[in-house]
């Protein structure tokens, strides 16, 4: 497990640093031959490495010890790293979409070709092409954390999978930019492709990242798992035909990290309850799903 982390982390920092001499790169390019769109796009791949730098932190501060402050560990690092994540492509996505249709209105209202557009199509393209052979190799790094299924999944796979949806969010507009200019290089008449495919983009972003950024803050904010519903409720009923158990008074169950459930439980028992054999039924009943249980008793008064 150790060695598996180990490899995640390094292929992280390749990614991370693939990236990076790729913007400088382009940022170079691009105040060369003045092109605020290579700029743009130089400045953008900048910001991805900062978030990866993030999902990396998370990664090495998950595999420290527990802590008198922090007893259930840093496993938690790593979902507030996806979450983050995740917010951010879906935002991204948003002001995309938003964006476009501003675009749209602007240039099909007025009728003309841009010819700024026009001679930037030459500068952009390589750096598109450079953009998107990067995201490719980092898609085949992450692919199959991507496609673990969520009920096998912890904490690195949703940090490694917001990871996997960023690179293939920029993978599909690096593809799309390359398209735009391959029809206007072509005399396609196309010029206005861009716009068009632009908020497709957006909307496959928003869509890929929504089920993860609901997963991840659902578990940041400790909601008892819909999945587990009905074999909570039948744990509950054991506990309740335990000798000595009066009813169970409340109860909290949730998701530390994917796969670490932990919870507390307060049952009322009557006097004569035997306290000690009360408590090891409860945890057995409760083994099977629950790996950390604290278990109030409460005398019936």
């Amino acid at each position: 497990m150790l060695l598996a982390k180990e490899r995640d982390a390094q292929k992280l920092s390749a990614v991370i640093s693939l990236n990076t001499t790729c913007a400088i790169v382009a940022l170079l390019w691009g105040l060369w031959t003045w092109q605020e769109h290579v700029i743009h796009d130089a400045l953008t791949m900048l910001f991805d490495s900062m978030v990866f730098c993030c999902s990396l932190v998370a990664m090495n501060a998950s595999r420290n010890p527990p802590t008198p402050a922090f007893s259930y560990g840093f496993e938690r690092a790593e979902i507030l790293a996806g979450f983050a994540n995740a917010a951010f492509l879906v935002f991204h996505g948003m002001t995309v979409v938003v964006h476009s249709i501003s675009w749209a209105a602007h240039h099909f209202g007025a009728g003309h070709h841009s010819e700024e557009h026009e001679s930037g199509v030459g500068a952009v393209f390589p750096v598109a092409l450079v953009m998107f052979a990067s995201n490719m190799y980092g898609l085949s790094a992450f692919r199959l954390n991507a496609q673990k299924p969520i009920a096998h999944r912890r904490g690195r796979d949703d940090n490694l999978h917001c990871v996997y949806l960023h690179l293939l969010s920029n993978a599909l507009a690096a593809s799309g930019i390359l398209f735009s200019a391959l029809m206007h290089k072509l005399r396609f008449g196309l010029q206005y492709v861009g716009g068009i495919v632009t908020p497709i983009y957006a909307c496959g972003v928003v869509y890929s990242a929504w089920p993860l950024f609901t997963r991840t803050a659902r578990i940041l904010l400790q909601t008892t798992p819909a999945s587990l519903a009905s074999t909570v409720d039948a744990s509950l009923r054991q506990c309740c035909s335990v000798a000595g158990v009066e009813r169970v008074v409340n109860t909290h169950l949730w998701f530390f990290s994917p796969g670490i459930l932990v919870g507390t439980l307060i049952v009322s028992v009557t006097r004569d309850a035997d306290h000690d054999h009360v408590l090891s039924r409860i945890k057995r009943i409760f083994a099977p799903i629950v790996s950390d249980l604290t278990v109030d008793l409460v005398k019936v008064s």
